[in-house]
């Protein structure tokens, strides 16, 4: 996902080391109308957020760009409103990373957050996590003051649903047989793929299609070492 790092929050902490974070909290920006793309809320955080100082890493939105509105290496002015939550004592800003969702409402009035919008946030996780190697939480503003945000999310089942959607986007997948590096998981390919017993989907040698996931060729391994494959 492209990145743009143009607009920068008015509001913010000091410096950090990124090993110092562990959690990516989600927001939504409950707003309508012009102000319900990812640019619009970056310039509000720019102009001072109407005096509220806050601020937030990321806003995405259904568009393919998100704005940076913080460096990952600075301090956002997130969710310092309290820790009454199950994740307060746990999550703060100097050690988390804020994802705001761009949301809309639809004819009753109620907010929602796009599917779109959803699956670009999930993109930008995976892609932002790469670079936090201590991240052990996920977790909703919600989770950590009762403030409801994102709120079409405080329910348990729609937030399980996302959920679902960072686990996808984290998935490590392996397209073609050179994309598997790890010596374990290839020993186990090359036998099988010698033994007839995976074919791919086409190509051959390191081209050979695999489209499996990282928990498909560990299962493999797993039988492999029981002996299933020597039968």
């Amino acid at each position: 996902m492209e990145i743009d790092s143009s607009i920068r929050a008015k509001w913010h902490g000091g410096k950090r080391k990124l090993s110092a974070i562990t959690a990516i909290v989600m927001h939504y920006t409950a707003n309508v109308g012009s102000m319900a793309t990812a640019k619009s809320n970056a310039r509000y955080f720019e102009g001072g957020s109407e005096g509220r100082k806050a601020s937030a890493h990321y806003v995405v939105d259904e568009g393919s760009t998100a704005y940076e509105c913080v460096p990952l290496d600075t301090v956002a002015w997130s969710v310092g409103d309290g820790n009454k939550g199950p994740y307060g004592q746990l999550v703060n800003n100097y050690n988390s990373v804020s994802i705001e969702m761009v949301s809309h409402t639809d004819e009753r009035g109620a907010y929602y957050i796009p599917e779109e919008t959803q699956r670009h946030a999930a993109e930008l996780y995976a892609q932002i996590k790469k670079q936090l190697p201590n991240v052990k939480y996920v977790v909703r503003h919600y989770d950590v003051s009762l403030k409801k945000c994102p709120l079409p999310m405080v329910d348990e089942a729609a937030w399980a649903k996302f959920k679902n959607l960072l686990e996808e986007a984290t998935e490590v997948r392996y397209e073609k047989l050179r994309d598997v590096n790890n010596t374990l998981y290839r020993a186990t390919l090359d036998k099988l793929i010698a033994k007839g017993l995976l074919k791919g989907k086409g190509g051959e040698g390191e081209d050979l299609t695999l489209d499996l996931s990282e928990d498909n060729v560990r299962m493999l391994v797993i039988l492999d070492r029981t002996g299933v494959f020597d039968k």
